[in-house]
């Protein structure tokens, strides 16, 4: 199986259009998420040199890795990681099965497993926390408690690789702060993944 053929799944594009219109759902957790987080597995398996089939298990447990909140809010991950044991018997082998699963059921920050040796887990871990791109908060941006976020103003980030060192853009919106604590928190923590595979990293600013 590869994970295009999870994308084009009517069952799974169906589970990712009720899992959007949830009510309490206001920043998008849908396939425009989905589909920015496989983009984001195969950008950074090219920057990071990792091997065709880590990237071809990264983008199949990115295609699944939301199915969950379908079901559970606050435990989206393991909902996510048991539907995936389910859909993906018989389709990969026990032991892609097993590191897929994984994957998904630690892909949140809080319950991550920094000692791991899942190498699909990290890159799952940092696709899924790259996607700030605005686009996926327009429902948010309809709600004044939300409007002032300065973190929604990011289009795109990009990893550049400069040998051993990686400039992490922050492609943002003309008029956006750049210098706000939100933006910086997540570049840390990118960072931080990024000193994990061995790379030293800088930020900058790219106006979209």
């Amino acid at each position: 199986m590869n994970y295009m053929q999870i994308l084009t799944d009517p069952t799974i594009i169906k589970m990712y259009e009720d899992v959007n219109n949830k009510i309490h759902f206001v920043i998008d957790h849908g396939m425009l998420h989905v589909k920015h987080v496989v983009a984001n597995i195969k950008h950074i398996c090219k920057v990071l040199n990792l091997s065709k089939n880590t990237q071809q298990l990264a983008c199949i447990a990115g295609a699944l890795h939301d199915v969950g909140r379908l079901f559970s809010k606050e435990n989206h991950a393991e909902e996510s990681a048991r539907f995936a044991q389910t859909y993906l018997q018989n389709k990969l082998s026990p032991q892609e099965r097993e590191t897929v699963c994984y994957a998904i059921a630690h892909h949140e920050r809080e319950k991550f497993n920094y000692a791991t040796t899942n190498e699909v887990a990290w890159v799952l871990l940092l696709a899924d926390k790259m996607d700030n791109q605005r686009s996926r908060y327009i429902r948010a941006l309809m709600k004044p408690k939300y409007k002032q976020a300065t973190s929604y103003n990011i289009k795109k980030i990009v990893l550049v690789p400069q040998h051993t060192h990686i400039v992490v853009q922050m492609h943002i919106y003309a008029n956006s702060v750049m210098q706000d604590e939100r933006t910086h928190m997540l570049y840390q923590f990118i960072a931080n993944i990024l000193q994990h595979f061995g790379y030293t990293s800088t930020i900058e600013f790219v106006m979209a």
